[in-house]
């Protein structure tokens, strides 16, 4: 008889246990948020410094927000568009390409692309192209590569060379692949494609930053900002951290949440 009673006491007490929640608390919204990688394409697995689309203000540094547009990831830099072509998180650096010259050399304006600093700086692969518009038709030295296209722009039609040395009325600056250029000096490549391959770009983050964002990762917290300073902040489910790492619930699998951490490169086709 004390068997069998104690034997439901203990069968009762378990499936309170198993039925009712130890907390039915929601996370955090902007841990939820921050939690989100920014997707598009095929480029995936984007996160801290960068923001957009499903990720909030506060989820990055605010001179660093992604679109999402007609499923290509773009991003403004200097009042200019430029399509996101490939992430290397190893190297801290985004290959892009102005989206006014993809796939065409005729833009509507005829601008200098030109990069904030403060954000953004050209690594030691990337050789300017100038490329003239309204440019003399003297004849060149058959030694002398010149390549020479014809462009309609706000509907004026006008001769485009990229020739560096010659004078023309307009000029437009846009960076390459150093062995893209070559390829171009030397007839290898058209002007399109070359436009088309883009430069790279190296974006600022700190040691101290990726070392606060690798720790607050793995005790289960999102990257983010303080939506008035850009300064760090680690979001965990249950609010932001003051001292940068969150107390991790259990049952927490890491290895996803470090994969932009790990893997060397994410490129959009």
């Amino acid at each position: 008889m004390y068997n069998s009673s104690c034997s439901c006491f203990i069968l009762f007490v378990l499936l309170v246990q198993i039925t009712i929640p130890t907390c039915v608390c929601s996370d955090d919204a902007r841990y939820t948020s921050c939690d989100n990688e920014f997707a598009c394409g095929s480029l995936t697995l984007i996160k801290y410094p960068f923001w957009g689309v499903n990720r909030s203000n506060y989820c990055g540094k605010q001179t660093y927000k992604l679109d999402c547009v007609n499923n290509i990831p773009v991003i403004e830099i200097n009042s200019l568009n430029y399509r996101v072509n490939e992430f290397n998180y190893y190297s801290h650096t985004i290959t892009v390409a102005r989206m006014d010259y993809w796939g065409e050399i005729c833009p509507s304006r005829l601008v200098n692309t030109t990069i904030d600093f403060a954000v953004f700086n050209y690594t030691s692969a990337t050789r300017n192209l100038t490329l003239g518009y309204g440019c003399p038709l003297n004849p060149h030295p058959p030694e002398v590569t010149v390549l020479e296209y014809l462009c309609t722009i706000n509907n004026t039609k006008t001769n485009v060379i990229y020739d560096p040395s010659m004078s023309c009325n307009r000029s437009v600056v846009v960076p390459a692949f150093r062995n893209v250029a070559s390829d171009l000096d030397q007839n290898r490549t058209s002007l399109v494609d070359a436009l088309r391959k883009g430069f790279a770009l190296k974006w600022y983050v700190t040691n101290e930053e990726s070392e606060q964002c690798k720790s607050c990762i793995i005790s289960d917290g999102s990257c983010g900002v303080h939506p008035n300073n850009d300064s760090f902040v680690c979001y965990c489910y249950n609010g932001p951290s003051l001292g940068g790492v969150c107390d991790k619930r259990r049952g927490i699998l890491l290895f996803p949440r470090l994969l932009p951490f790990m893997h060397a490169k994410r490129r959009f086709n």
